[in-house]
């Protein structure tokens, strides 16, 4: 108990020690770290679980005012928050929604008298390393809040990181693209982690690419794009990269249905629309998106140097089942495969199965007419959906390159009609 005394009056009075409900640590919003975040609690002084009968917690979603009204809004799912208590461990654990949202945490005591704390949580969609170069991302605002922080960046080599740690659905979420700029280029890595981020739109009067230009020491990797729409009505588009140069790597990247799409004069491919360096290297990739365009155009790279000074990169252990498919015919130059458009660089077993081509002209069905390697790619066909010669020649090669950690299997999941083989990486 506390003990006071009345001022000026000599009399001493007794009041109840201060009791508090604590919510994590700190004061004001707590911003969770996850799509699924533990918050401990401090149980009032002296008093612990045992005292409590019950622990209930509820969590309500920000509304569009900015209030806290959905007073219903318990354990159940709210707009994609919902909460669970743990009152012997002293914890609850938020599944987080997106924007803000009031967690109200209530023990019960045995003779109903109640305690209780209110705290604003928040989802940011992403973590931030201490030195500010890596963003770990976990939902479609984190994925946009990394965008713009590359796009803010100082200089013409942007390096911000990326890892992600869940799927995305970027289903009405809006994509601005990365390194938009005439000099900008990214150069650091974004490493999906395995996942996969669906329904992303993007359509620019100029270029369109999940990231426009990438160039240095780059590094896109373990990641795959379900049902994206990447439409340039008069430049290039690519899948996942619009130009590739430097010693840009793209390793492990999947394009799943969709559309690559340009309607101006511009390359379009699957992964990549063009490649500008001998030393940009393409390991493990694969796209069944539908490739359009009036110019240069491949499932997996639209033009590998064909219009740069012929400096094509590396390309192994690949596959697209996408069909191609020719708009307006251009005269100037209208190559187009399955695999890649037109090939000034090295293409090392990759793969191709398709037999609803809409190519145009100068089309020699894996690889386009333009530069190197145009018939032998036709013997690498897959046919009856027979891709055993393949899976093999694939992994060969990936050893060969001395990578060692991706290896191609048999997609035995739903998606296998589009996807037919997928990467089991170590």
């Amino acid at each position: 108990m506390f003990f006071g005394q009345v001022p000026n009056s000599g009399n001493v009075f007794n009041v109840p020690k201060y009791q508090s409900l604590k919510i994590g640590e700190g004061t004001g919003t707590f911003t969770l770290t996850g799509t699924s975040t533990e918050i401990k609690l401090t149980y009032p002084d002296g008093t612990k679980a045992s005292d409590y009968s019950a622990l209930v917690a509820q969590i309500t979603p920000e509304g569009a005012n900015g209030t806290y009204t959905d007073i219903d809004s318990r354990s159940t799912d709210a707009n994609g928050w919902s909460v669970t208590s743990n009152l012997e461990e002293a914890k609850v654990v938020v599944t987080a929604g997106s924007g803000k949202a009031l967690l109200r945490v209530t023990l019960i005591q045995a003779n109903g008298n109640e305690v209780t704390a209110s705290r604003i949580v928040e989802n940011l969609g992403y973590t931030v390393s201490e030195d500010g170069k890596t963003y770990t991302v976990y939902n479609a605002d984190g994925l946009i809040a990394w965008g713009n922080a590359v796009n803010v960046e100082k200089g013409q080599y942007r390096y911000t990181n990326c890892i992600l740690t869940a799927d995305i659905n970027m289903q009405d979420k809006t994509w601005a693209g990365v390194c938009t700029g005439n000099s900008e280029w990214f150069a650091g890595t974004f490493d999906g982690g395995g996942h996969t981020i669906s329904n992303l739109t993007y359509t620019c009067e100029q270029d369109a690419a999940f990231i426009k230009k990438a160039s240095e020491n780059c590094i896109i990797k373990n990641v795959t794009f379900k049902d994206l729409e990447m439409i340039a009505t008069s430049h290039s588009a690519g899948g996942i990269i619009k130009q590739a140069s430097g010693s840009t790597i793209v390793m492990n990247c999947h394009v799943v249905g969709g559309k690559v799409i340009s309607t101006g004069l511009g390359q379009a491919g699957g992964i990549i629309g063009f490649i500008t360096s001998e030393n940009v290297k393409v390991y493990a990739c694969s796209s069944s998106a539908e490739i359009q365009s009036k110019s240069w155009r491949g499932g997996i790279v639209g033009d590998n140097g064909g219009n740069y000074a012929h400096k094509g990169g590396t390309i192994v252990a690949c596959y697209a089942t996408g069909n191609v498919v020719e708009l307006t015919p251009n005269a100037v130059s209208n190559d187009a495969g399955v695999i890649v458009g037109a090939n000034y660089g090295t293409i090392t077993s990759c793969y191709w199965a398709n037999d609803e081509l809409d190519c145009g002209y100068n089309v020699y069905e894996g690889v386009g007419a333009g530069g190197k390697f145009k018939e032998e790619n036709i013997e690498n066909k897959v046919t009856d959906n027979n891709w055993d010669a393949a899976i093999t020649a694939m992994n060969q090669a990936l050893a060969t390159a001395n990578i060692k950690n991706y290896t191609w299997i048999k997609n035995t999941g739903d998606d296998a009609e589009n996807h037919p083989l997928i990467i089991l990486a170590d």
